[in-house]
């Protein structure tokens, strides 16, 4: 069953019921995301939102509504759009220094050039890892710029809970492994961006596992390098994606 079947089971779980009639994981998701606010004895309604929008569903009781963003499994991604794109919508958010915007798009496309043209020098299209051993001043460079801090608190929110297609905004994150319906976890988006907003968590530490980690709970991608350059492929290149890494699935996960 994939994420969007299961938003739609969700949904039809909740909307038109009353909360004593919801099995007992979905009181807890209840409990959790209306937390001093009158729940018992009203009517929920419970619909999806556009495709874009940040949160998934929302969930609305007694004239009170909470927007859900739903995760399920592992590696799920944030937020996904155009290099070019993404860079206007960092320029509305923070000072973005003309280097930073070379070293994304060198990243991005990967094969050497700031457009996806190619370089004659490389002559290829790097794997991430690859990237980083071929390029560790633009890696060092960007890692500098996406380290913890006022900016990527900014990013965080932009991009994985306000969003730039609509005025609605996230205000709980459910992650489940399998099924919303009988098991998962919640955590409120503002104590999400203040535990990501960070290099660790628990006793962990930042690995840089990712090439371009975004905190500890986030990581910036190439959505397709496309190296063997497949036709069918070639426009999904030049696309970013932020990620989830498994230290955020467990921070979600944590609630």
């Amino acid at each position: 069953m994939n994420g969007f079947q299961l938003e739609n089971m969700l949904v039809s779980e909740l909307d038109q019921n009353i909360f004593s009639k919801l099995n007992p994981n979905l009181k807890n998701l209840i409990s959790k995301t209306f937390i001093g606010n009158k729940f018992q004895n009203h009517k929920i309604y419970s619909k999806k939102y556009p495709a874009g929008s940040k949160p998934d569903i929302y969930i609305e009781i007694n004239g009170i509504k909470k927007n859900i963003s739903l995760k399920k499994g592992t590696g799920n991604s944030f937020h996904q759009e155009p290099i070019e794109s993404f860079i206007e919508h960092l320029h509305e958010l923070v000072k973005l220094p003309t280097q930073i915007e070379n070293d994304l798009r060198l990243f991005i496309w990967g094969d050497g050039s700031l457009d996806g043209s190619g370089h004659p020098r490389h002559n290829k299209r790097y794997s991430a890892s690859s990237f980083v051993s071929e390029f560790p001043e633009t890696i060092k460079s960007l890692r500098d710029y996406f380290s913890p801090g006022t900016t990527l608190e900014k990013l965080i929110r932009r991009f994985t809970i306000n969003g730039a297609v609509s005025d609605e905004k996230v205000d709980y994150i459910v992650y489940a492994k399998k099924n919303y319906i009988e098991n998962c976890t919640v955590i409120s988006s503002e104590k999400f961006i203040n535990l990501a907003n960070t290099n660790s968590y628990k006793n962990r530490k930042q690995n840089f596992r990712q090439a371009l980690p975004m905190g500890i709970a986030l990581s910036m991608q190439a959505w397709n390098r496309n190296i063997t350059c497949k036709p069918d492929k070639e426009k999904r290149r030049g696309h970013i994606q932020l990620k989830i890494t498994k230290i955020g699935d467990e921070i979600i996960n944590d609630g």
